[in-house]
């Protein structure tokens, strides 16, 4: 190394521990009350699916849906149906498992299954719980107009949640209505 790029990380090394020693600016303690409120709020907001309220279940249950949610969101529907089947097999009175089990179902049987499962403890459970399971049930009964209308009511309890939007586009979308699914 050169004299000249040595001198260079020292002073760059030195800048850095001069600016770590830096104290704390009234609007950094006021950008970090705020994540701090934000955190705990996302914490008491934790028993939901993109803004569809889910019953309590426990920690770990939580985490393993989350899991599938996320491995379901990227595509990956084998991992996210194993991740499902080991939730509900952990929390067999989490109706949320079921719903998530029979949304990553590898199969029909599995599908129908899970969704009267679902329908079954979701009288328990959230109204987005309730209505989301009775979606999923229309499709078992094959009834796609009550499915469409059960669609539009989750997305009328919940207008903020964009898990209700993306289901009621996938019932619209099932209709062949592909402009207002896009919409």
């Amino acid at each position: 190394m050169t004299y000249s790029k040595l001198l260079a990380c020292i002073g760059m090394a030195a800048l850095l521990v001069a600016c770590s020693d830096r104290q704390e600016s009234p609007e950094d303690k006021v950008a970090v009350e705020a994540q701090r409120a934000t955190e705990s709020t996302s914490a008491e907001l934790a028993a939901n699916d993109g803004g569809i309220p889910l019953s309590a279940p426990g920690k770990t249950a939580m985490s393993q849906y989350m899991k599938a949610r996320k491995l379901a969101d990227r595509g990956d529907f084998i991992q996210a149906n194993q991740a499902a089947r080991r939730l509900t097999e952990d929390d067999p009175d989490f109706a949320g498992g079921w719903i998530m089990l029979g949304n990553t179902a590898l199969s029909g049987e599995q599908f129908v299954k899970a969704s009267k499962k679902a329908s079954e403890l979701s009288v328990k459970g959230t109204k987005g719980e309730q209505l989301w399971a009775s979606i999923n049930m229309s499709f078992v009964t094959n009834d796609t107009k009550e499915g469409l209308k059960l669609g539009k009511k989750l997305v009328d309890t919940y207008p903020d949640a964009p898990r209700a939007w993306l289901v009621y586009s996938g019932m619209l979308a099932g209709q062949n209505q592909q402009t207002e699914a896009r919409a």
